[in-house]
């Protein structure tokens, strides 16, 4: 027996043995999610949700004021951010203009940072306040647009690090920063954009990400994803755990998207899922979710898409709805409890 086949003797039931990659760059991959289920919880930061439908329109505005920033397809983008909204609103619009998402550990020091930019050329930055005092070496050329991640927060959090209290001071500079005259602030770029509606001009072997890794054995080496390398890794983790029933799983985002595992498993891999992320956005919608009576069956493949159109959810939790049908043929309704079988 070969290795590839004693290894295969290994998988667990209903694991397949090989998958086809998407032919669709990752931007795609959301918008289709969002076209079936525009009002689902995509992600929850902290109790503050954010829907498909305005996950979309978010992206094509960060499209639109990289664009007007003079990014283009090819370019390089770096991100110097912690888990947050934000985060992932710059991930998708950078990629949807055919761009290069570079990504950084905001805890890195800053002669790390510097020699990280030297190698990979970005000349736009997007970089969370509280990380600035640590990329002053970016020259005049270098646009770098400052976020604030408090205004992520829900409005009754926003409000409490307002209030004239120790308390308040001390969580307030532990999130943000004040803005230095030499950046910019994302905060204003975004709401003056123009929404970019054009659609993603990258082809699956087009570099998608730029990730670091080594940083244990070495000094960090910025290791190229193509859309086409992403894909498949989400497809393989779908492959890989058949038992979840994916359309009632919440995924929590602990791991930072600037690790390898952090960006694909915790970020991209419940995307074509009707989605979550970061800690902690979460999937499913809350109760009162007007989308609450359509999950059921996972968004993840088009024969999934089409079950909840017909209202006939045939999808099983034990094996991966995307690669195979309920053997016993028993449905699964809306209210989420499995008929019982016919005598």
């Amino acid at each position: 027996m070969d290795l590839t086949s004693s290894l295969r003797a290994l998988y667990a039931p209903g694991v397949a043995y090989e998958i086809a990659t998407p032919d669709q760059p990752i931007p795609d991959m959301v918008l289709d999610v969002a076209a079936r289920y525009p009002k689902r919880a995509a992600i929850d930061f902290f109790a503050r949700q954010l829907s498909y439908e305005q996950l979309v329109e978010q992206m094509r505005r960060c499209a639109g004021a990289l664009h007007q920033a003079g990014v283009r397809a090819g370019d390089r983008v770096a991100l110097v951010m912690p888990n947050c909204p934000q985060h992932a609103v710059a991930v998708l619009g950078t990629m949807l203009l055919g761009a290069v998402v570079v990504e950084h550990n905001p805890l890195a020091p800053s002669g790390e940072l510097e020699g990280e930019y030297a190698r990979h050329g970005a000349r736009v930055t997007i970089a969370w306040s509280k990380t600035l005092e640590k990329l002053t070496f970016l020259g005049r050329g270098h646009t770098t647009f400052s976020m604030d991640l408090t205004t992520a927060l829900p409005t009754a959090s926003r409000l409490a690090l307002k209030l004239p209290l120790k308390a308040a001071r001390d969580k307030r500079d532990q999130l943000t920063s004040p803005r230095p005259t030499w950046a910019r602030s994302w905060t204003r770029a975004m709401r003056t954009a123009t929404p970019w509606n054009g659609t993603c001009p990258a082809s699956m072997d087009d570099v998608a990400l730029l990730i670091h890794t080594g940083g244990t054995t070495g000094v960090p080496k910025a290791a190229a994803l193509t859309h086409a390398n992403l894909r498949a890794n989400v497809e393989e983790s779908i492959a890989w755990v058949p038992v979840l029933h994916e359309g009632a799983e919440v995924f929590y985002c602990i791991l930072p998207l600037f690790h390898a595992f952090g960006f694909t498993i915790g970020f991209l891999r419940p995307s074509p899922c009707s989605r979550s992320s970061t800690p902690p956005w979460s999937w499913p919608p809350s109760a009162d979710s007007p989308a609450r009576s359509s999950w059921a069956c996972p968004p993840c493949t088009s024969a999934c898409w089409r079950q909840p159109r017909a209202r006939t959810w045939t999808c099983p939790p034990s094996i991966s709805p995307c690669r195979a049908r309920c053997p016993c043929r028993r449905l699964w309704p809306k209210n989420g409890r499995r008929r019982p079988a016919a005598s």
